[in-house]
């Protein structure tokens, strides 16, 4: 998956990263505004997005980089942080509520495993969010930001990549249509201003936004077993007790 680690965490530390993150939050916020006593999964790169649902009961940031090793302790409550292998996520059948993936499935050599893997631990009446550069916009092609690098897909190419996972999207949104500001904007006036174009630009131009979001269902009709034969994994004890 994503080679330079560091690249997303140092991005994110910039002004320009940190006014990445409050849009995308504020639009990530809409999707699951109920969730008290969920246990919410972040796969990828979502130290940024994970603290929208502090109200969950469990949140787990899988890192994917390197293969399962064990965890420093004391783990961080209530967010833990867990390293595993992408096709094998090292969590009981059905255990999350939500998982979030982001600067995940765009660096993955093995995109359906990832997801079939996403799949196996999500509840069969849970919902996977996605955030990926969208193929159309502008954020692909500036390989400054975390989502100038990896694959961009269209809306069509992401439906379909789902669908073989056995998802099926329910509600897609596009973000990031302007360049987030440099600086904090901090008068009232221009913070208006500038989200209100933001807005406008989201309803004509739909499809040019930066970044697609897309949240997606299990397809139970569909879904078979994701088989793992000869792969073993397990789970640290600090991670078991939130189970």
């Amino acid at each position: 998956m994503h080679r330079e680690i560091r690249s997303p965490t140092e991005f994110y530390t910039t002004r320009t990263g940190l006014r990445t993150a409050e849009l995308l939050s504020a639009q990530l916020r809409t999707f699951w505004p109920q969730s008290t006593n969920a246990r919410i999964l972040g796969i990828g790169y979502t130290d940024p997005f994970l603290p929208l649902w502090g109200n969950a009961s469990t949140r787990i940031s899988v890192h994917t980089e390197t293969p399962y090793l064990a965890l420093p302790n004391p783990l961080p409550s209530p967010r833990s942080i867990c390293i595993a292998d992408e096709s094998c996520l090292p969590f009981p059948d059905l255990t999350f509520d939500h998982i979030l993936l982001v600067h995940a499935l765009e660096h993955s050599p093995e995109r359906e495993r990832l997801l079939r893997s996403a799949w196996k631990v999500l509840k069969d009446h849970g919902s996977l969010l996605l955030v990926v550069p969208n193929r159309s916009g502008l954020w692909a092609l500036n390989d400054s930001t975390p989502f100038g690098s990896g694959t961009p897909f269209s809306r069509r190419q992401l439906t379909r990549t789902l669908q073989r996972a056995f998802f099926q999207p329910e509600r897609q949104e596009a973000a990031l249509f302007l360049p987030p500001p440099m600086h904090r904007i901090r008068h009232r006036s221009l913070r208006t201003f500038y989200t209100t174009t933001e807005r406008f630009i989201q309803k004509g131009l739909p499809a040019f936004g930066g970044v697609l979001i897309v949240e997606a269902v299990k397809d139970v009709w569909s879904g078979m077993p994701l088989t793992t034969a000869g792969v073993r994994a397990s789970i640290p004890k600090q991670i078991q007790a939130t189970f």
